[in-house]
């Protein structure tokens, strides 16, 4: 039987007799369990069957109408699970609905810290700037681009705020010489 691997969609051969077993992916080392019978739906017509897949029958992908394996668990275009107990979920950030990583809430924090802290030198740009980097880096996941575009400008507030801090040290400094 082949199966597609719902992590990474490479296709892999399995003997009919592993059917209903949990089995690892030799590329990326996911597991996923095999179905106990193997039922392909027919492809609806399509005026422009395009490419022939080198893995065997193929069919829209009912959530975003990209071709993909009739065996697919799991659509290798919008990531959306096709069956077992997650099916229309999403596997991944390019699914149906975005999945939060935790990753804006984190830059969120470091802003607010880097802000709030303003007074200790040096401190506030280093957490500004992991703000700034950690917020930018999830903006493309709409679960999490409010709070990564608000760690960005508080991120930018911090360095800005310890930079102000820093040229006062400095002012201070060269004022006694």
């Amino acid at each position: 039987m082949q199966i597609q691997c719902p992590s990474c969609s490479r296709v892999l051969d399995f003997p009919d007799d592993r059917a209903g077993q949990v089995v690892t992916c030799p590329g990326c080392g996911g597991q996923m369990q095999l179905p106990a019978e193997i039922t392909v739906e027919p492809a609806a017509p399509r005026a422009d069957p395009g490419p022939a897949s080198p893995g065997g029958p193929t069919r829209d992908c009912p959530y975003c109408g990209e071709q993909i394996l009739a065996i697919a668990q799991k659509c290798r275009h919008c990531l959306t699970m096709l069956s077992g107990p997650q099916a229309g979920q999403p596997g991944g950030t390019g699914g149906a609905e975005a999945v939060a990583s935790g990753e804006g809430k984190k830059a969120l924090v470091l802003g607010i810290i880097g802000v709030v802290i303003f007074c200790i030198p040096v401190v506030p740009i280093v957490l500004g700037a992991l703000a700034i980097k950690y917020g930018k880096s999830v903006k493309d996941n709409p679960a999490e681009a409010g709070a990564g575009q608000a760690a960005v400008i508080l991120g930018y507030i911090a360095v800005v705020l310890g930079s102000l801090v820093i040229l006062g040290h400095l002012a201070k400094l060269a004022g006694h010489f």
